[in-house]
């Protein structure tokens, strides 16, 4: 069996091959939880076509229903996995998810789809308090944001799969094959896992700075939720941190859920076109805008804690425009790639996948730093529900109803303009973010007081 345990930092640094190991596997599981989450918003259009349902009800199933069934059960599992082995967790909601999703190809009305949809978001609840905290156990703080942005690469190179190879299949073998297929990988993934990974010790959080723990353990074994909540949220930059990417993953999750639908509708693709760039764009932009952030803030928090928030929210006013002309640009095809053709967006699309990558795992990376390891799941948790309820939830909810209000005027082009809309949010998002900072440096400066 693998072993991971990091009683002490010089411990952790003989560890990292190891630990190195079981943060490929995680990978792995959070690229197949992103295909498995986001392969309905590919097959939109023929599940429209079979099931002749509205953009309103395909936003409601992939997005409200989705997001707040698995807020309500990140909740629980991720108060649970403060309490219980997380490895273990992890494995088991892996195995769970994939087997749901495969049943999804079986539906033979839109509400059995509707109802497997429901069961694969709250088995993906179990990993959202239990991947995070454990990088966080696995590794030293001076290479946590990196190692948390390797781990969070799985978004981008699911969508690639999700998308990319999910529409392929869909158009080819029908969106029922795309279904099972992207659920077999997740089955052994779990079953690696639980064989292979065993759960690391727990220790206090770590100051970035100064390599030294500080708060003791064993606190939140004694917490209900409620008490939980209520001491998550009276840590000012955690609300902070909270809010503002809450708000900044409603554009985000409109371009993952609804990508392909776009460039369909607005830039003519075929499906299979549509969504092998939607994956490229993603997985193109992110996975370099993710790997250089986390490199490059590992490196400045070493001299001043306030860069693990001053990155994220520089990414996010870089993103801004660039999603603005993604969205909005008119349709043209600037390059023929073979039989693929490439509209001018596409340039405009990996630059906002670029900046969008420089604050979700920095953002998980300083929650780490302000929490102590018996809190670390649920915080986690409470953290990922913000992203489901708002970004997942939220998100391609209101995009598909601010869609359908403007057909009449827009006609195929209201999608365009309703997913425009929501990059205002990323405004808000940095207010919230620059708020943050403060309160976070005095919060560590607490931390390595204690010491």
């Amino acid at each position: 069996m693998l072993k991971v345990n990091s009683p002490t930092l010089p411990a952790r640094n003989r560890m990292l091959g190891s630990a190195g190991f079981a943060l490929l596997i995680m990978l792995l599981i959070h690229m197949t939880k992103t295909v498995d989450r986001n392969i309905m918003g590919v097959l939109f259009e023929p599940l429209k076509a079979e099931f002749g349902v509205s953009d309103t009800l395909l936003g409601l199933v992939a997005g409200a229903i989705f997001g707040i069934l698995h807020a309500v059960a990140s909740l629980v599992l991720g108060h649970l996995s403060d309490r219980m082995s997380r490895v273990k967790l992890l494995s088991a909601a892996c195995v769970l998810w994939s087997g749901l999703t495969m049943l999804c190809g079986m539906a033979t009305s839109f509400w059995q789809l509707a109802l497997a949809r429901a069961g694969v978001a709250m088995a993906e609840a179990g990993s959202a308090g239990t991947a995070v905290p454990l990088i966080a156990e696995m590794f030293p703080p001076n290479r946590r944001s990196l190692a948390t942005g390797i781990y969070f690469l799985g978004a981008p190179f699911g969508v690639l799969v999700g998308i990319g190879l999910g529409s392929w299949i869909a158009q080819n073998y029908g969106w029922r094959a795309a279904f099972s297929l992207a659920g077999f990988p997740g089955l052994l993934l779990g079953l690696l896992l639980y064989v292979f990974v065993r759960e690391p010790k727990r220790s206090a959080p770590v100051s970035p700075q100064t390599g030294s723990s500080a708060l003791p353990g064993g606190i939140a074994s004694q917490e209900g939720i409620v008490t939980s909540i209520k001491a998550l949220l009276a840590n000012r930059p955690y609300l902070f941190l909270t809010l503002s990417c809450a708000l900044a993953s409603i554009p985000a999750t409109a371009f993952g859920t609804w990508g392909t639908s776009f460039l369909i509708r607005s830039h003519h693709l075929s499906l299979q076109h549509a969504g092998l760039l939607t994956g490229l764009i993603g997985i193109s932009g992110n996975v370099l805008g993710t790997i250089f952030s986390g490199w490059l803030i590992d490196r400045l928090t070493t001299k001043n804690s306030a860069w693990q928030i001053r990155i994220p929210m520089l990414g996010l006013l870089l993103a801004t425009p660039m999603g603005l002309l993604y969205f909005l640009w008119p349709a043209d095809i600037m390059w023929q790639l073979g039989r693929l053709p490439v509209p001018t967006v596409v340039l405009f699309g990996m630059s906002f996948a670029f900046f969008t990558g420089w604050w979700i795992a920095p953002a998980y990376s300083a929650i780490s730093n302000l929490i102590e390891a018996d809190r670390r799941g649920f915080a986690t948790a409470f953290f990922g529900v913000a992203f489901s309820a708002v970004g997942m939830g939220l998100g391609p909810l209101i995009v598909g109803a601010i869609s359908d209000l403007l057909t009449p005027v827009s006609g195929v082009d209201s999608l365009r303009y309703a997913m425009a809309l929501t990059i205002a949010t990323t405004l808000v998002a940095v207010w919230l973010m620059r708020l943050a900072i403060q309160p976070y440096q005095l919060a560590l400066e607490a931390i390595h007081a204690k010491d």
